[in-house]
């Protein structure tokens, strides 16, 4: 038929237009979650909590010590 679109409703149809992969989230990698604890440990600060912003600047700082500025900025809450 003219005009027609593929069906696009269904599991099966969509997962065989994306190349037999299925359709479910995937999990964050350890950079981005290295990045979501950093970024709300900074974020904590700003509210005041220190004790919640260590315990995240830390989890970070001990999955990867090379970690960009996060040993600067625990230390500058610890002081």
């Amino acid at each position: 038929m003219v005009g027609t679109s593929p069906d696009l409703g269904s599991p099966s149809s969509l997962t065989a237009q994306l190349g037999g992969r299925p359709l479910r989230p995937t999990s964050p990698t350890p950079a981005l979650l290295r990045g979501a604890c950093y970024r709300r440990g900074k974020l904590y600060i700003r509210l005041g909590k220190k004790a919640q912003a260590r315990t995240d600047l830390g989890a970070v700082i001990a999955d990867d010590p090379t970690y960009l500025g996060a040993r600067e900025v625990l230390e500058s809450i610890t002081q």
